[in-house]
């Protein structure tokens, strides 16, 4: 069943304002069932057993309410069967016997092959829905999901309470077992001690609570160094092992009252919601953390770059003033006619003097002047690659980003700021006028620019990756993993709404890009799209001429309106053509407790007569 259509699964009376269209979809009679309702002689059964497989089909429950039939319904099904139906009437009315309501409602389910939920169909719902509950937060999801899963396995709608009590039961087994395994990976004690060192007051005046939800002061160095620090303490209260095996979303529904949770609520919190919000919460903030602060390294990797570019492109100018200085100073030399020629020449060898290359300061192209000016930034390179180690990066045993890491982890640990001798060049031929020279502090400099530039890159590219990270995750762990996948293939390709085979999906995208490519190729027949070197050229509409009678319109509607405000508006119109409904694929929960089913033992007096019939056939 398409979402639109099983908006109204579990309902038990007739929703309000059903459309024409949904009337004639769920309510008209197939050759099979006009044979089933005409088994039946009296006009009214026929209705009645029309009725209630109409029904069925609408919401997949049996129609015992005391509400009236809605009109429209009556008259379709009377031109449906050929009667002429009552302009009013309710179940109560049509049927003054009880035992003829329980034989329709066998007859509807036979027709349509719906059966009540067996032992083993519960047994397999109660799987179903802790397989859901790991992608589902909410319980009102699971129980739409539910009531989809006895829609699809032919099942009878089971009342709310008892959906929601399976649904719950759901959500508290997968709770617990997230609660098992943050235990499993800290440890009581350090879970003990979570909500003293959260509720712990810092200089500041502030708790660590509050401080870890505060957003990044700067990008500049004190806030990165505060980011770094954010990092570290999370890593101590053991966030890193907290590895819960949940998607982003269920991680961030866990976690979400905690990013607005009160320190001083901590204490009045009970045990096991605390320590597992407390896991999520911590768990998602060193995955946030951890990507601001990649980030923020990144931003001032290419403030670095910026900063080193703007002095090379200054002394560029200023190199260019000189020469035109120079140029200035050979010309009066030339001219000078008193001057003999060994003097000329000695004069000439002082204004070149400064001109002269030498080694890795030589001259060079425009980004090797940046990467030599970058090379002298060693202040702000070193705080970059100490932010760097306090962020595990997992990188490949080959890979160059790792052998240079290594390289720059033993100049540190030896105490001096030079590049032995030797070291191999991992960045290519672009660094070596600056690794290779003989200046070995410069050399240092030099190699370790060339590690922050390939960090960005390959930070980019996917070669450097973190596993505590939401962005900067290895390309495998962003995937499904293989186990999972093969285990519960089917349920994931139900809820991602694609086709069991690769081929299907392909041959359907290739479709509908050639249907899109002519739609292009016939725009650009016709003279609406131009391309021009290369690219589309789509010319401005042009104001359509205003029609008067539209303008007549608009007044006319208007004034009937009236002042009204936007949000209302807006309100009004998903009410009356349900459109959330159909993006939410259920009711909204507010809609749905307008519309619950009345309740009471003695709505229709049918109740304690039901339990007999249930008891009579069990018998038989």
């Amino acid at each position: 069943m398409d979402a639109p259509l099983r908006q109204y699964l579990g309902w038990e009376r007739f929703p309000e304002n059903l459309t024409e269209p949904e009337i004639a979809h769920f309510f008209s009679l197939s050759l099979d069932i006009q044979r089933t309702v005409l088994r039946h002689r009296r006009p009214l059964n026929r209705l009645g057993v029309a009725l209630q497989i109409g029904f069925l089909r609408l919401t997949g429950a049996l129609l015992n309410s005391v509400e009236m039939i809605p009109p429209p319904v009556l008259a379709h099904l009377g031109v449906e069967l050929g009667i002429a139906p009552p302009h009013l009437a309710s179940i109560r009315a049509l049927y003054r016997r009880r035992r003829t309501l329980f034989e329709h409602q066998d007859a509807a389910k036979q027709a349509l092959g719906l059966n009540d939920l067996t032992e083993h169909g519960e047994r397999a719902l109660n799987g179903f829905l802790r397989r859901e509950a790991s992608d589902k937060f909410l319980v009102d999801e699971l129980e739409q999901a539910a009531r989809v899963w006895l829609g699809d396995h032919q099942y009878i709608q089971l009342p709310k309470r008892r959906l929601r009590s399976a649904a719950s039961v759901a959500r508290r087994h997968l709770d617990a077992g997230l609660l098992t395994s943050a235990l499993a990976a800290v440890g009581m004690e350090q879970t003990k001690a979570w909500p003293l060192k959260l509720s712990e007051t810092m200089e500041s005046g502030k708790t660590r609570l509050e401080w870890l939800r505060d957003s990044p002061a700067s990008r500049k160095t004190k806030g990165l160094a505060d980011h770094i620090a954010k990092i570290d303490f999370l890593n101590k209260l053991g966030a890193g092992k907290l590895d819960l095996g949940l998607s982003t979303g269920m991680l961030k529904a866990q976690a979400r009252s905690m990013l607005y949770r009160k320190p001083a609520t901590l204490k009045r919190m009970r045990s096991e919601h605390k320590v597992l919000e407390i896991a999520c919460f911590l768990r998602l903030q060193l995955l946030r953390l951890t990507d601001d602060g990649l980030g923020m390294i990144d931003y001032r990797i290419a403030d670095l770059w910026r900063q080193a570019r703007t002095r090379a492109e200054a002394t560029m100018e200023d190199g260019l003033r000189r020469h035109q200085s120079l140029v200035l100073q050979l010309a009066v030399l030339a001219d000078d006619e008193s001057a003999s020629d060994a003097a000329v020449r000695d004069q000439m060898r002082t204004l070149l003097a400064p001109c002269r290359p030498s080694g890795a300061y030589g001259f060079s192209t425009k980004v090797g002047r940046v990467r030599r000016e970058l090379a002298a930034a060693g202040r702000g390179a070193s705080e970059l690659l100490g932010a760097l180690a306090a962020i595990n990066l997992d990188l490949p045993p080959e890979p160059p980003l790792a052998q240079a890491l290594a390289t720059l982890e033993r100049v540190a640990s030896s105490g001096k700021r030079r590049l032995p001798e030797g070291t191999a060049n991992p960045f290519g031929r672009t660094w070596a006028f600056l690794i290779d020279q003989p200046d070995r502090e410069a050399a240092f400099g030099g190699y370790r620019a060339a590690t922050l530039m390939l960090l960005k890159r390959s930070l980019r590219n996917g070669q450097a990756s973190v596993a505590h990270s939401l962005e900067y995750r290895a390309p495998e762990d962003r995937l499904i993993p293989k186990a999972q996948w093969l285990k519960e293939r089917a349920r994931f390709v139900r809820n991602l709404a694609v086709s069991v085979k690769p081929e299907a999906t392909i041959r359907w995208i290739k479709d509908e890009l050639a249907t899109a490519l002519k739609a292009l190729d016939a725009a650009v027949s016709r003279g609406d799209i131009r391309i021009e070197n290369n690219r589309l050229i789509v010319p401005k509409l042009k104001a359509a001429p205003e029609d008067e009678g539209l303008n007549a319109i608009r007044r006319a509607l208007f004034a009937g309106v009236g002042k009204i405000q936007l949000p209302d508006l807006l309100v009004e119109i998903d009410a009356t053509t349900r459109f959330s409904w159909s993006l939410l694929g259920r009711i909204p929960p507010q809609r749905a407790r307008t519309h619950n089913p009345l309740r009471g033992p003695d709505r229709l007096g049918f109740r304690s007569d039901r339990r007999r019939h249930g008891a009579h056939d069990a018998q038989h």
